[in-house]
């Protein structure tokens, strides 16, 4: 029987426990372990069975599939083909042969940014003819992307190249998703991206990986609002919700999605790209950061849902912060125009202009909601790595930030966010 736990903490119930935990009458538990080796529970030493929660997940979802019409038989072997896929996946060890791992990244990669389907399809079943699923999509797709994205940033590659080969990818692991075997556990978990967030390949991916480790996933896509997440958590009653965030401003309402999380009595997990270049952001989410990869993420998630850790709830930010806030979202478009007028005047150019004051109000807006404004100089910092694909207007960075700051301290009395330009200013 497959079971994460450690042997030796895991809860053992009688005959009468799992008929009253399942609705399967002893006669047929005996039966079907008589026909079919399912449920397989020990036995005392007076001979007495003993099961455990895994023996009652297996029960559970095999009355599931015989509600739905399906015969016992089929449901068994279905739960057999499923188990044994399963198994593989957690015996997944990354392989040894990076060079062909490399060789068939670079052709998969090639073919995208030449917008040839064919040549990518072929790289790819090249992999699935070597390799697990779960090794595609972790060294070949997402590593991929991963380069695809470093070359974007660095000005080498135009952006619909970018966005026809994230929607050639995410169209594979989608495939890779209706293939998964049928869930074998009972916690039904929640995927999407952080409000305002529209990055959902990682979502996807997790999706996907949680599918190969027998959990049923719902995977809602990008920019799941918090104004709708009470009534859907409602509807679908998950045991866990997980959000990914890849941008600074995706995480300005976690805050408020692990409230409702916690009204319904959901766990809620996060991650993503921005926490790791900011990893002091997830001291500020009342919810459980699910680390910076991916390869262990299913394990983190099945520890969590079986033995929730006691969560930390950060402190809330003082009534100072939100009147930052609100003084500089009021004054924000004077902050701009003074910014820009500045810009002209001293003959730099202004081509990226409201690209970065757009992203540097984000990134200021999102640290006075969380009172995290001691984080403004790694939040610059992230931001000149988004500029590298604009170099003339990472070159005058310092310079921009300058103008800014004395615009903040122009039309700002709230010295809550003025000090804390200043010191950023004296070390830029």
């Amino acid at each position: 029987m497959l079971n994460s736990t450690n042997p030796q903490t895991v809860e053992q119930l009688n005959l009468k426990a799992v008929v009253e935990a399942t609705g399967v009458k002893a006669v047929t538990l005996r039966a079907w372990e008589r026909r079919y080796g399912i449920p397989n529970p020990g036995r005392t030493s007076g001979g007495q069975r003993v099961y455990t929660s895994a023996d009652v997940e297996v029960i559970n979802w095999l009355v599931e599939k015989r509600n739905a019409g399906l015969s016992i038989s089929k449901a068994v072997d279905a739960w057999r083909s499923g188990a044994e896929a399963l198994q593989e996946s957690l015996d997944f060890k990354p392989s040894d042969h990076d060079d062909q791992f490399e060789l068939i990244r670079s052709a998969y990669l090639t073919a995208c940014i030449s917008y040839d389907e064919q040549k990518a399809q072929t790289a790819l079943d090249q992999a699935y003819a070597r390799w697990h699923p779960q090794q595609v999509v972790s060294e070949i797709l997402l590593k991929s992307m991963g380069q695809l994205g470093q070359l974007w940033h660095n000005g080498e590659l135009a952006v619909q190249q970018e966005h026809f080969a994230t929607t050639l990818t995410m169209r594979c692991i989608e495939r890779l998703i209706a293939a998964s075997p049928p869930p074998i556990r009972h916690e039904r978990i929640v995927v999407g991206c952080a409000p305002n967030d529209y990055h959902s390949l990682s979502s996807l991916a997790i999706t996907f990986l949680l599918r190969q480790h027998g959990f049923p996933v719902i995977h809602l896509g990008a920019n799941v609002p918090a104004a709708e997440l009470s009534e859907m958590l409602e509807t679908i009653r998950p045991n866990l919700l997980i959000l990914s965030a890849q941008r600074l401003n995706s995480v300005a309402q976690l805050p408020i999605v692990a409230q409702i999380s916690a009204e319904h009595a959901v766990l809620f997990g996060f991650g993503g790209a921005i926490f790791n270049y900011i990893p002091d952001l997830q001291h500020h989410i009342a919810g459980h950061f699910l680390g910076n990869r991916l390869d262990d993420l299913a394990l983190r998630v099945s520890q969590l849902v079986t033995d929730p850790p006691k969560l930390v709830v950060p402190q809330l930010p003082d009534s100072s912060y939100h009147l930052a806030y609100v003084e500089f979202e009021a004054n924000r478009n004077q902050i701009e125009n003074d910014v820009w007028r500045d810009m002209l005047a001293m003959g730099y150019t202004t081509r990226y202009l409201t690209a970065i004051n757009r992203d540097l109000a984000e990134a200021l807006g999102t640290l006075l909601r969380l009172g995290a404004l001691h984080l403004l100089e790694p939040t610059i910092e992230n931001l000149a790595t988004l500029l590298i694909s604009y170099r003339p207007m990472l070159d005058e960075l310092p310079h921009y930030l300058r103008h800014y700051g004395r615009a903040v301290n122009l039309h700002l009395e709230h010295l809550h966010l003025a000090r804390w330009f200043d010191e950023l200013l004296t070390t830029a």
